[in-house]
């Protein structure tokens, strides 16, 4: 014959797992919801580049994994491996946010229905608010100047009527800039030309319109060259940066 403690904890148990059968239909409710709305968009706009509004969590933890690795190149003093980034990222969690990562995991292992336990990274992923704050205070222990741009500034102060001396040439900063790809490329031209050309002929530039824009721009009669008209236009100067990165990743372009 039953007890009624028995009752009770077979009615604990089932309740338990109702809710948490709602949280997880709330959970694929709201995922549908959004991906209704991104077909929506990409069907009225045709925008098929256009992403997501949320990230998943996989592509959230390769972004911000791309990011830890970057900071370690930039700061191997302070942060010489992926865990050491981390630690100060955990500890103002839990000091500053009030965030319990053991806590976070146990959530996890009980949203997704499994009985492994994922890594605090991986928990992290799971939580919208939490991974959120975590891109905030990565970004934070970045060093100041890593976040400038001595060419942008430049062309916005000269914009502003300030008077710049930029130490270096035009050919020179494009040499730092593509510097990378060329060595990846083994490129053994003078000045890195060949790697200089692929990256323009990449960018699908109208290099005739942007001459005819920088002459009439700076009232010169020579046509520029197109290291001249990159390292003087703020949008060109980022197109081709952003295309050095995109080579750089593509081994097939190369």
């Amino acid at each position: 014959m039953l007890t009624e403690e028995l009752v009770k904890k077979r009615l604990e148990e089932v309740n338990a797992q109702y809710e948490q059968a709602l949280r997880q239909l709330a959970g694929l409710n709201n995922t549908i919801i959004n991906l209704q709305k991104y077909a929506s968009h990409l069907i009225s706009v045709g925008d098929f580049s256009a992403r997501p509004q949320r990230l998943s969590n996989e592509a959230w933890r390769k972004r911000a994994s791309e990011m830890i690795k970057e900071l370690i190149k930039v700061d191997k003093k302070n942060y010489p491996t992926f865990n050491s980034v981390l630690v100060p990222i955990y500890i103002q969690l839990r000091n500053v946010y009030g965030v319990v990562l053991d806590q976070l995991r146990k959530d996890f292992r009980y949203n997704n229905d499994t009985l492994r336990y994922p890594s605090a990274f991986e928990a992290i992923s799971d939580d919208d608010m939490i991974r959120s704050i975590f891109d905030s205070l990565l970004i934070g222990l970045f060093p100041d100047d890593y976040f400038k741009d001595e060419v942008l500034d430049y062309i916005e102060r000269s914009e502003n009527g300030e008077e710049v001396v930029l130490a270096d040439t035009p050919e020179e900063i494009i040499l730092k800039v593509i510097a990378p790809l060329a060595i990846k490329r083994n490129d053994e031209s003078y000045g890195y030309i060949e790697t200089f050309e692929l990256v323009c002929a990449h960018m699908q530039c109208s290099w005739g319109n942007l001459q005819t824009r920088y002459m009439n721009k700076n009232n010169v009669k020579e046509p520029p060259s197109k290291a001249a008209i990159i390292t003087s236009n703020a949008n060109v100067l980022r197109k081709f940066k952003k295309t050095v990165c995109v080579l750089l990743e593509d081994d097939e372009d190369l």
